[in-house]
């Protein structure tokens, strides 16, 4: 253990990823690129450490400026970055590092929330998940009768727990996604409290069935969200897909016990990643909306579907009858919003992706995938107002590379200027299933 006087340390590749809110991949790169102090345990195992100290002295000497100007928008998976003129540039990366510098403080510096009895690591064995506090020093751990799918923990996007304080008393529980080895068994979501006692978990469950299939009840959950609600109570947003074919649920529930508060189903993938995930009130009501991007298989495209937390429910209302789920209500959904495919995807996939969701204060942003099979994951950022019609749609360096390519190898004949005209205007899904066009 560490003097008490000692600098504290991030003590993996995952630690300092998490800390930075970058993939570990995109850290890596920085140490090599932009002087990132990492330091390497003697005796050769690849173990590193990070001092906290070195850290925020290299964001003062503006290391992260420097690694964000270098960036190639493809660069981060599933987290692309608009060409930005220099200036804006530089006020996007000033107030990233602000936001970075007080997070490190946050983390280190809450004496509600910190101490040797406070959860703040975990690590995932064959079968058991491990907590520990910020010393490393084991609080408990939880052994299930099932092997747990250790490869999927090691992604800092998909296998991160969270600790929180869902009860107001100062300590933090732990959500905890179970994921397991064998698909056919239900995941589900679990909450420990601050001594690894089962408070409460959630799993889907039901019996969806088509004009053509019905679907087995077993579902995983892919993501979920800590909410506060208008009223006040703390919630959690979960998103269930079927463990092999396309039913997904959104539901609502309780971060006091799990009951289940509200439900959507969409015929689909949505939500199905913590970046695919967003929460606000960007229309100014006073009420927190839920933004969930991914793919709609009934439209083989992008989506991005808005519900309101308090108002959710029924399935979404497709146009081809083989797709609809049957003895479900009419849906209530703010919104739902079917972005175009570029010639880019038409030529190699069967849809395009929605890829990240984000929320400023001028814009909703989407990010989509228009290639899957192309390393460089070229991308569109479409930019919507508050009333969901479209400012503008951006292309990433990615996208604008992958495109300029398969123009010179004559597998597209589209300029890029006429592929970007193309994409105007977007298509939304009115009542009973219809498109509409909306500019």
């Amino acid at each position: 253990m560490m003097p008490n006087d000692s600098p504290k340390e991030l003590t993996s590749w995952k630690e300092i990823a998490s800390h930075l809110d970058v993939t570990v991949r995109t850290a890596q790169e920085w140490e090599k690129k932009r002087g990132l102090p990492v330091r390497r345990v003697p005796g050769g195992r690849g173990r590193v450490f990070m001092r906290l100290d070195e850290l925020e002295a290299w964001l003062t000497r503006g290391g992260l400026a420097s690694a964000f100007a270098d960036a190639d928008p493809s660069a981060v998976p599933d987290a692309p970055r608009p060409r930005l003129s220099l200036l804006a540039l530089a006020g996007a990366v000033a107030a990233l590092v602000v936001v970075v510098a007080a997070a490190l403080i946050a983390r280190s510096g809450r004496p509600a929330l910190s101490g040797p009895e406070t959860p703040s690591q975990w690590r995932v064995t064959r079968d058991n998940v491990v907590i520990s506090n910020e010393d490393g020093e084991e609080l408990w751990r939880k052994q299930f009768d099932q092997q747990l799918h250790t490869v999927q923990y090691e992604d800092p996007v998909l296998g991160e727990p969270q600790f929180v304080d869902i009860d107001g008393d100062g300590k933090l529980e732990t959500l905890f996604l179970a994921r397991f080895q064998d698909f056919t068994v239900r995941s589900a979501l679990i909450c420990f409290d601050a001594r690894g006692e089962e408070l409460w978990r959630y799993a889907a469950s039901a019996a969806i069935r088509t004009a053509r299939e019905s679907f087995e009840d077993i579902y995983q959950l892919e993501a979920f969200l800590p909410v506060d609600l208008s009223n006040g109570e703390k919630a959690v947003v979960v998103s269930s897909v079927h463990y092999s074919l396309y039913p997904t649920q959104i539901a609502l529930i309780s971060a006091i016990d799990g009951q289940l508060l509200q439900e959507y189903w969409h015929t689909g993938h949505i939500g199905n990643r913590p970046d695919r995930l967003a929460v606000g009130d960007h229309n100014g009501d006073g009420r927190q909306e839920l933004y969930a991007l991914g793919i709609s298989n009934s439209y083989d495209r992008a989506t991005l579907v808005v519900l309101d937390f308090e108002t959710m429910k029924g399935a979404s209302v497709e146009e081809n009858p083989a797709y609809q789920f049957e003895g479900f209500e009419a849906p209530n959904e703010v919104a739902r919003i079917l972005f175009p495919r570029s010639s880019m995807s038409a030529r190699a996939d069967d849809y395009n992706i929605g890829a990240h969701v984000w929320l400023t204060p001028e814009f909703i942003n989407v990010a989509v995938l228009e290639s899957i099979s192309d390393s460089t994951k070229p991308q569109l950022i479409y930019r919507l107002r508050s009333d969901f019609s479209q400012a503008r749609v951006d292309a990433t360096t990615a996208f604008e590379g992958a495109h300029k390519r398969l123009v010179q190898e004559n597998v597209l004949t589209i300029s890029l200027e006429e592929e970007m005209a193309s994409l105007l205007p977007l298509q939304y899904v009115g009542p009973g299933g219809v498109l509409l066009s909306r500019q």
